[in-house]
């Protein structure tokens, strides 16, 4: 487990990493020790599959990149997130 916090600009590297058909929207990064770094990586991705393989990729290229030396991948977790249709939500009140 690495200790460490990530680089200031982590998220801005693995932006740097994603390509057009990545789709890759944004990154979060997140740090609270004792505990590892953990990345949120989010995409635009109509199906899940695509957007585990871009988040692959993306963490691949960032990872093989130099600008996250003595990081690695030690889990990865995904959630489908319907689109957000502002005509059908509810509104409040």
């Amino acid at each position: 487990m690495h200790e460490q916090p990530l680089p200031a600009d982590a998220s801005a590297r693995l932006l740097s990493c994603a390509r057009p058909e990545d789709a890759l929207e944004h990154v979060s990064v997140s740090h609270r020790p004792p505990g590892p770094p953990t990345l949120g990586l989010f995409f635009s991705s109509a199906a899940l599959a695509d957007a585990e393989i871009a988040a692959f990729r993306v963490t691949l290229r960032a990872l093989r990149s130099g600008g996250l030396d003595g990081f690695a991948v030690e889990s990865c977790e995904a959630a489908l997130i319907p689109p957000f249709r502002p005509w059908t939500a509810h509104p409040q009140g």
